[in-house]
């Protein structure tokens, strides 16, 4: 009787290896809030600040805001406008519970536009509720841009 090969077994078990280690890199944890410096450049990781910090920043700079959410109640944080910052982006990061449902992290993207010092507003809100319905939570950050 042959004996069949386990050359194609290995390659595929090494190919397999290879994968879960590059999918086990995730450095979209690794952010925290505080410290940095608050006039991050296109080249660093921009500064997160979260509930409760005061914001300043250089005019051009961009930074995160990061706060806990839940997408999954249909809630997410949305900014007001503000006239001395523009949003960019928003990102929800996984939470440290697998659970189907568990809460995470959301993370708003700004850009400073315009210097002076203002209010920045989040409210916490379902976007297809009518629009006279009140956020469920609301978070302001003094923000000053230099």
């Amino acid at each position: 009787m042959r004996r069949r090969g386990r050359g194609p077994t290995a390659l595929v078990v090494v190919a397999m290896v290879v994968v879960l280690a590059a999918c086990g890199s995730d450095d979209s944890k690794s952010g925290g809030t505080g410290g940095g410096s608050g006039g991050a450049s296109s080249a660093s990781k921009p500064k997160v600040y979260g509930a409760g910090d005061s914001i300043t920043v250089k005019n051009g700079a961009t930074f995160v805001i990061a706060l806990e959410a839940n997408p999954f109640t249909g809630y997410s944080w949305q900014a007001t406008a503000s006239a001395n910052v523009q949003f960019e982006s928003s990102n929800q990061v996984q939470g440290t519970s697998n659970a189907i449902g568990a809460s995470g992290t959301q993370q708003l993207t700004f850009k400073a536009v315009q210097t002076g010092s203002s209010t920045l507003t989040l409210n916490y809100l379902r976007p297809f509720d009518p629009p006279t319905t009140p956020p469920a939570k609301t978070q302001s950050f003094p923000l000053t841009v230099t």
